[in-house]
């Protein structure tokens, strides 16, 4: 609107009384301004659907896969943070995908960070009701994905994704949030260990809240032991995940 009005006070003030007549391109770029307005509008109202809450409908079937898998009791999930150890040779995804499932469940909104074309994609994305912010190189901000359940995001910027998810966790006070994080070790092959380390003791800030579930993935055996001490440090709970499945190596 700022824009608009000193074009408007140019063109149609300045210049008329100087006794140029330059209004048509004045208009030209007001409606340039405008079109940008309306696109900017569009996308912002896209992005805040993005954050509300399941259409009532038939209720969902309440299943806890994940817990069972575990052999704990259904309600363990709230409020924890988990870091899960997996083994990339074998189908892990089973277990995010009952994550999810439980997490729906239990009345969670489930938000998915990963990239387009990946085992975690292609398992999670076709679950009704998990939301996906798909990484990518392709855009430099967030922007409405290729589907109605897909938000693309910036993935080597880290100070986007940490705003992302400080919006996801508080975008509904009231509401429950669970959030899959695909995958720490690209984070670290793509920014280094220490940028990573402070990104993700800046997430944990952020989604430390008893409205929260998380569980981050962690491949087993890429990294120095003592990078992956660090990083178990930030998180209460550890589970990994390989040939044996699923179970716990440090519970809270």
């Amino acid at each position: 609107w700022t824009g608009i009005g000193i074009d408007l006070l140019v063109f149609n003030g300045y210049l008329v009384t100087t006794g140029i007549d330059a209004t048509p391109f004045g208009y030209l770029i007001a409606s340039i301004i405008f079109g940008i307005t309306a696109g900017v509008f569009r996308r912002a109202s896209l992005l805040a659907g993005f954050f509300e809450p399941l259409p009532r409908g038939a209720p969902l079937p309440v299943e806890h896969p994940f817990t069972k898998g575990l052999n704990i009791e259904s309600g363990y999930l709230a409020g924890k943070k988990f870091l899960i150890e997996v083994d990339p040779s074998v189908a892990y995804e089973q277990a995010l995908k009952d994550f999810s499932v439980e997490s729906l469940s239990d009345g969670f909104l489930v938000y998915v960070f990963t990239a387009r074309g990946g085992p975690v994609y292609s398992s999670l994305s076709t679950i009704l009701g998990v939301r996906l912010y798909v990484l990518t190189t392709r855009v430099s901000y967030p922007t409405p994905g290729e589907q109605p359940n897909e938000v693309a995001v910036p993935q080597n910027d880290q100070a986007i994704i940490l705003d992302v998810i400080d919006k996801t966790v508080h975008a509904n006070p009231e509401g429950k949030v669970a959030i899959i994080y695909d995958n720490i070790s690209d984070i670290i092959l793509s920014a280094g260990f220490e940028e990573t380390y402070k990104f993700l003791k800046q997430m944990n800030e952020i989604i430390n809240d008893p409205r929260v579930n998380s569980l981050f993935i962690l491949t087993a055996g890429a990294h120095p032991v003592e990078n992956v001490s660090l990083i178990r440090s930030l998180f209460p709970v550890h589970i990994t995940y390989d040939s044996s499945g699923l179970r716990f190596t440090r519970r809270t």
